[in-house]
């Protein structure tokens, strides 16, 4: 068996074998290449330098129509070679000397019936190297003045001045291979040299070099593989890569770490706009991260949405074209790195639009169009005055101050970023977040939960790091210009300039949100982590040994209490902001038509009871059975309908009572027994079947946040978590009824997860409808927005008080 696939295998090397010796072999044609060097290629005196006319080797490749290839070596500048078929060749030369590649190029020809013999002329360019020069001082001194950064090669000797050092100014050169002295020098024209550093640079190689400027003892160092990179723009886990603003992009190696956190993975530590970075490199990889600087971020990078819905959730965080409205001085840049370039400076009112056109990039200006830029690239708009804003046409006419970047995704549209400072930015989320009315005790606690949460979240969130932000504009993080800035809210922002709440040394986890329901959440309910200082209590004064909700009949009654006088006499803070109560109404109808779009699996009931818990049955099980017996004997069975707690065995010995002595016919009213046919039944056991019997929440969290909701059908059990939930209770284009009268329907889910359930029933014990009882708009971690207002004008609370009740355990600092 083994024969036929060997045989196989031979017949088509022979073929190769064949279609090579066709291309190859006869001599019908003659290329003739000539492999020409560029001119000014110096290379060192020395007995290890190369000897263009003796010592280098040419690799020439010659690739035929039909796709197969000939490798050649040669030591001579001119060669010649025959090929039997005309078409069009492709010739590749690469030369090298000593196993180092030093040269490459490549070329084209024809060969036909009417030119035989042709000659092509292939032009190679050297392998150049790159040599990065970074900066890093300790302070600023006038040690430097008069001196300048040069460049000498030591074949050519060329000397080129790099000019002052400037630590936020790399330099990054393309040079060729060979012998180079960098150092300082004096600019007063006699350029003495005043301290210096030898450098081989290979083909190819990259090399980069940190000039160490020590002020107190007026000395320069160099340190080799070592560079101080200046700010990270975005980063990639998946291929390992980092772009850094001013230098480009770099591979890192596969088990970087970071010195200090090494038990950390490096996309951990690092975040986009972090600045400073001093890195080791091996090669071209950065091999180890040293230092960086690690003060908490004055700056943050927010990824501006083209859309966002009613209530501040992100729809689209792409544009597909973007016109910008520029107010004051901006500079207008494109490329990363070395290809960073200044594409115009833009001063007053000015529009800009960026669109694309045949896969590539255009930017149209009054002065008109720029481009074609590749996919991928990215521009800046640098503020040069601090009053200089932008107006988004799509979105606002809401300001945004500071610098923007766009990046043109490859995929199709754009995105925007927004590098704005920290504080600038709160003046905007404390005006979209909490009221202008609000007092200014709770503006400024919004304030700092407001800052550290931004903080926080730079240091700790990775999801846009590929596209170079930190967050976004929506609530995923914080509503950020989707209201215009309001005084009182920059006044709140500047009186608590810097402050944030600590926790461990660390930004705590200053979750908000506007109003509860009476009852805080821990974070464990919503977030499932633990966190010391966000655990769940009543939410008002003194009420923590007053209320306690601890079975559904309990959350019932107290979220069925709409008497704001009483609620606010218990010392519930927020009855005044009419989501403290909300409720909706269900027909059975259309949440068995949403429960039987669910794909949740069902258990079937097997002839026994479901029970709420171990000892009770539910009351319509209890119902059922008091109206069969009325109906039956003629009496009233009032005892079983006003005991609603019966034990499950009492209910097993009604259940009994009621099977020897009902039988399996209908009753009349006259108790006249009354034949049913067959299809009658089926039909009718058919649309009971179909019908919902009893909805409840069978599992709560420790909190008292919802987890778990069971709905019965007559043949069914559904256990649904909240995900389905969400989907049952579809709120879409339904009215939600507020404490204060007011009825919303532009909801799309509940405002909160602090709720119950509430079935009402008809005269034949079937469900009627089903009102959600809730209270509370937000997901009920830490502060809420209305107490903190309530607590700062009706009790004369400061921000600090604020703060210490909502986020007990952490600590107000000032950390810049």
């Amino acid at each position: 068996m083994k024969a036929f696939p060997d045989l196989l295998t031979v017949l088509f090397l022979t073929f190769l074998l064949s279609v090579f010796a066709q291309t190859f072999a006869s001599n019908n044609f003659a290329i003739n290449i000539e492999i020409k060097f560029p001119d000014n290629i110096f290379f060192d005196s020395s007995p290890d330098s190369p000897d263009l006319e003796n010592d280098f080797i040419a690799e020439i490749v010659i690739e035929a129509p039909n796709g197969m290839k000939m490798l050649f070596s040669s030591h001579s500048l001119i060669n010649s070679f025959s090929v039997s078929n005309p078409g069009q060749y492709k010739i590749f030369v690469d030369v090298f000397y000593k196993g180092e590649r030093y040269f490459t190029g490549n070329d084209e020809i024809y060969i036909g019936w009417d030119n035989t013999v042709s000659l092509v002329v292939v032009n190679v360019k050297p392998i150049t190297s790159t040599l990065l020069i970074t900066f890093k001082t300790d302070q600023k001194s006038d040690y430097l003045n008069g001196k300048v950064m040069y460049l000498e090669n030591k074949i050519s000797r060329e000397f080129n001045m790099l000019g002052q050092i400037d630590e936020e100014e790399p330099i990054k050169l393309e040079l060729l291979p060979g012998n180079y002295e960098i150092g300082l020098a004096k600019s007063d024209g006699s350029l003495t040299k005043v301290v210096s550093y030898p450098i081989a640079l290979k083909p190819g190689e990259f090399l980069a070099i940190m000039t160490k400027v020590d002020t107190k003892k007026n000395s320069i160092t160099f340190e080799k593989n070592v560079a101080r990179l200046s700010k990270v723009i975005s980063f990639d886990s998946e291929e390992n890569r980092i772009c850094f603003e001013l230098e480009g992009g770099f591979k890192l190696s596969k088990d970087v770490k970071v010195v200090g956190y090494e038990k950390s993975k490096w996309t951990n530590v690092l975040y986009p706009g972090m600045k400073n970075l001093v890195v080791e490199f091996s090669g071209d990889h950065i091999s180890r991260i040293l230092s960086f600087e690690n003060d908490f971020p004055k700056r943050v990078r927010v990824l501006v949405s083209s859309r966002i819905d009613s209530v501040g959730a992100i729809v689209s965080n792409k544009f597909s074209d973007l016109l910008i409205e520029l107010n004051g001085i901006y500079d207008l840049y494109s490329g990363v790195g070395n290809n960073l370039v200044r594409l115009l400076s833009l001063v007053g009112n000015r529009k800009v639009m960026l669109y694309k056109n045949n896969n590539f990039v255009y930017i149209e200006t009054e002065s008109g169009i720029y481009g074609p830029f590749m996919d991928g690239t990215r521009f800046y708009l640098k503020s040069r005055s601090s009053d200089s804003y932008v107006l988004l046409v799509q979105r606002s006419r809401n300001r945004y101050y500071c610098d923007f970047e766009i990046l043109a995704t490859i995929q199709g549209g754009f995105y925007l970023i927004n590098d704005v400072e920290i504080e600038q930015y709160l003046y905007s989320v404390v005006s979209s977040e909490m009221p202008s009315t609000y007092h200014l005790e709770a503006l400024k606690a919004q304030a700092v939960v407001a800052r550290t949460y931004v903080i926080d979240k730079i240091l700790s969130d990775r999801r846009y790091a590929q596209i170079g932000a930190n967050i976004d504009d929506s609530i995923n993080f914080q509503a950020y210009n989707t209201q215009k800035t309001s005084e009182r809210a920059v006044s709140a922002v500047k009186l608590t300039s810097g402050e944030l709440m600590l926790y461990n040394s660390k930004p705590a986890s200053t979750f908000y949100y506007a109003v509860s329901g009476g009852v805080n959440f821990d974070a464990k309910d919503v977030f499932k982590m633990t966190v010391p200082y966000l655990r769940s209590k009543i939410n008002g004064i003194n009420l923590a040994s007053i209320y306690f909700l601890d079975d559904e009949q309990s959350i019932l009654n107290f979220l069925k209490n709409w008497d704001k006088q009483s609620l606010s006499e218990l010392g519930f803070v927020e009855v005044e902001n009419g989501f403290f109560r909300w409720k909706v109404e269900f027909s059975p109808q259309e949440l068995y038509e949403c429960l039987s779009n669910l794909k949740v699996k069902s258990v079937p009931k097997e002839n026994s009871w479901s029970v709420q818990d171990n000892n009770q049955v539910p009351i319509y099980r209890m119902l059922n059975l008091a109206k069969a017996l009325d109906e039956k004997f003629g009496s009233s069975n009032h005892f079983i309908v006003e005991n609603i707690a019966l034990k499950t065995e009492q209910a097993e010995m009604l259940s009994l009572q009621e099977e020897q002595e009902i039988n399996c016919s209908q009753y009349s009213k006259n108790n006249a027994p009354v034949e049913a046919t067959d299809e009658g039944i089926i039909e009718e056991n058919k649309k009971n079947r179909e019908k919902i019997i009893d909805i409840y929440i069978s599992k709560r969290t420790n909190g008292r946040y919802v987890e778990e909701l069971t709905v019965e059908t007559a043949d069914s059990i559904y256990k649904l978590s909240e995900f389905d939930i969400r989907k049952l209770f579809d709120i879409s284009g339904k009215k939600i009824t507020l404490l204060n009268g007011i009825q919303r329907d532009d909801l799309s889910s509940f405002p909160s997860k602090f709720y119950t359930i509430e079935v009402i029933r008809d005269s034949e014990l079937k469900i009627n409808s089903v009102v959600i009882y809730g209270g509370g708009f937000g997901h009920g971690i830490g502060l809420s927005q209305a107490a903190a207002n309530t607590f700062a004008k009706k009790y004369g609370w400061t921000y600090q008080q604020i703060l210490e009740y909502f986020y007990d355990g952490t600590k107000l600092t000032k950390v810049y």
